[in-house]
Parts: structure tokens; sequence; C-alpha cells
């Protein structure tokens, strides 16, 4: 199974970045796919009660965390994918830190926060979509106030979330 943590976004960016998926990529949309990643979708057998159980401990002290956007960007590796940068990633980095301190079936996830808008294309596909896309401006500044965990059967489903 596959799993992620995530951070909330407020309803006015989900809004926009659903409105771009539903003109670029509707599968994301099917597949629920979340926000910002903290711990990047990872296959993993871990034991969701004991993670859940865990995850309360390690935040229960942990205060809203300010998350600002700033430009749509685009990389081609693997799979191309077009993105919303996340400016601010201090604390976001933190709370990766301690997630994959402690939870040892995470460790391979790889720390990238950002919101995909659209990766289920060819690469000359994405690059056209982003020649039309790449001047939007979405700058946001806002707190996210709670922390989700997903796993994927078909489409993600969130398993928890903890209110900061």
């Amino acid at each position: 199974m596959q799993i992620c943590i995530t951070l909330n976004i407020p309803e006015k960016l989900k809004k926009i970045v659903d409105n771009i998926r539903y003109h670029y990529d509707r599968k994301l949309i099917k597949e629920n796919y979340q926000y910002i990643h903290i711990v990047s979708p990872v296959e993993s057998f871990i034991n969701l009660k004991i993670l859940e159980k865990n995850f309360f401990y390690l935040f229960k002290t942990q205060k809203r965390i300010r998350i600002a956007t700033n430009i749509i960007s685009y990389i081609s590796q693997d799979l191309p994918k077009i993105f919303l940068n996340i400016d601010t990633v201090e604390t976001i980095k933190e709370i990766y830190d301690i997630i994959v301190g402690k939870v040892y079936e995470l460790k391979d996830s790889t720390f990238f926060p950002h919101i995909i808008l659209v990766q289920n294309h060819s690469q000359e596909e994405t690059e056209y979509i982003y020649e039309n896309i790449k001047k939007l401006n979405i700058s946001e500044s806002f707190f996210s106030d709670s922390i989700g965990v997903y796993i994927k059967n078909k489409a993600w489903e969130k398993l928890f979330s903890y209110e900061l």
C-alpha cells in the first residue's frame, strides 16, 4: 500500500488548484490526490493503528504552520510534473524530520513540499500545458491547521488527520 502525509490547505486555494486540475489533469481529481506533501507517497506495510497512535503523540504540541506559495514550476524527471512551489519549507522540514526519525517505515520517502497541478501527461504535453499556465499568479499565504495521513488503494483515502 502507498502512504502519504500531507498538510491541509484553505478552501480558496483548493478550488484554484482543483480548477487547474479539472482543465489539465482530471485524473488527479478522480484519484483524490492530496495537496502539500510532508512525506511523499511511499510504499509501506506499516501498522496503521500504531502509526495513528504515534502520530498524535508526536504532534500534540505542534502549532499551526505558516505556508506561502509563490510560483508555478515544472520538473521533467521520471514523470514530468507542473507544481505550485512552496516558499516556506523550514517548519515543514522539521515535521518531516520528526516523522521519518520516529517512523522507520517512512525513511525512504523524499522531502519536496509542493502542490501538484499536472502530472499525468507526456513530456511534450506537460511542456505545452506549462506554457499555458506558468503566468498564473497563485501566491498565497496561510496557516495550515492540520496534518493528514492518506493511503492509496484505487484512490487516495484520508486515514486520519490531526488538528494543530
